[in-house]
């Protein structure tokens, strides 16, 4: 493992747990009322969308369309968890752009958490302010929001420096932690996490093909430990499932859901952004065998195929990728030397050619 990667001792002492959480806080706040929109090349597009909508009555008319009756299937395709929330906090706050902006708070603070655990404090702020990342937290605040929900109920000792951390686990891979807090996943809190992830669900329907693509890395990573050949198998079966699930059978799924993006035309992503991330995917093919180790690192490297398979034939599915640059990051843990030094080289130039586009110089 790197050594740049670990996290000192010192920073597992009570001192520093106490000071976690409030320092996340802090970051969260500031980054949360920083002016992006108002130097940043192209504007928020969905925040834009959710003004309007929330603007002109459309949370009253959908939640109204109920009647009072329970409908599971609409109550999921119209997301209206995303709705109660957005209006729970207007009333809080006094405003809908007060909202968002709590909306974005919130879910910085799980990002930047997770994000810190999984590479340290260095990379985690570069990534932080990465546009891709400026535009998941500040604009698509409600995909943003929903994979807060699935961290909390995922990596929820992420937020509380609880247990051994994802970068610095004294030898131990995920498999091997879990194998050993096995009584963690049969108490209280199993319950919890699993509402939080149903809920994550009703506030993005897109957040069942994110537990999908989660829940199959599980079952790669466990497949590792008997059988590489047959764990990269199933790896490229789900990767199958995400590309069936996100192209062709999209279309008739949410067509047949009646769901209203099931209209929506998408962007096809360029060939610059297919190379800078395929270049990770081809680094992270030398270091295998470590990856399929933690199921957080299957998880990641799904995303990151799904999204350029994706892209491949025509369908704009860079969000699934996005929303794992949390766990995305652990993934250079594997790497030291050369490798590291080249993977980190690779990652500040295209991380300033994205800047360089989005960012104007003046």
């Amino acid at each position: 493992m790197n050594e740049a990667m670990t996290i000192p001792h010192k920073l597992t002492t009570p001192l520093w747990r106490a000071l976690w959480f409030p320092a996340i806080v802090a970051l969260s706040v500031i980054y949360a009322f920083l002016p992006f929109e108002s130097f940043l090349r192209q504007p928020f597009w969905d925040l834009a969308v959710y003004r309007e909508n929330f603007g002109s009555g459309y949370h009253e008319r959908v939640l109204n369309a109920l009647n009072g009756q329970l409908d599971v299937v609409a109550s999921l395709t119209r997301e209206h968890a995303w709705l109660a929330i957005v209006v729970a906090l207007r009333d809080w706050t006094g405003s809908f752009e007060n909202a968002f902006t709590v909306v974005s708070m919130c879910a910085c603070l799980v990002f930047l958490a997770v994000t810190i655990r999984s590479c340290g404090w260095l990379l985690a702020l570069v990534m932080l302010f990465h546009p891709l990342m400026t535009t998941l937290l500040m604009s698509q605040i409600r995909s943003a929001l929903a994979m807060a929900v699935i961290y909390v109920a995922w990596r929820w000792r992420d937020l509380l420096v609880m247990g051994p951390s994802p970068t610095d686990n004294g030898g131990q891979t995920m498999h091997e932690e879990q194998s050993n807090s096995q009584h963690a996943w049969l108490s209280w809190t199993w319950a919890l996490r699993g509402a939080l992830a149903i809920m994550a669900c009703f506030i993005h329907t897109a957040m069942v093909v994110m537990l999908l693509l989660l829940a199959g890395s599980y079952l790669v990573s466990h497949l590792a430990r008997k059988s590489q050949p047959q764990a990269l198998v199933a790896m490229v079966g789900v990767i199958s499932l995400g590309v069936l699930i996100l192209s062709p059978a999209r279309f008739l799924l949410l067509n047949t859901l009646g769901d209203r993006r099931a209209e929506y035309n998408v962007d096809v992503t360029s060939i610059i952004d297919l190379v800078m991330w395929g270049a990770f995917a081809a680094f992270f093919l030398v270091r295998a065998a470590r990856c399929l180790a933690r199921p957080e690192s299957v998880f990641a490297v799904i995303c990151l195929s799904v999204f350029i398979a994706t892209s491949l034939v025509g369908t704009q599915s860079s969000r699934v990728f996005v929303l794992t640059i949390p766990v995305f990051m652990g993934l250079f843990r594997d790497f030291n030397g050369v490798e590291y030094r080249g993977l980190l080289c690779w990652l500040f130039a295209t991380t300033a050619l994205y800047l360089k586009y989005w960012y104007p110089v003046t």
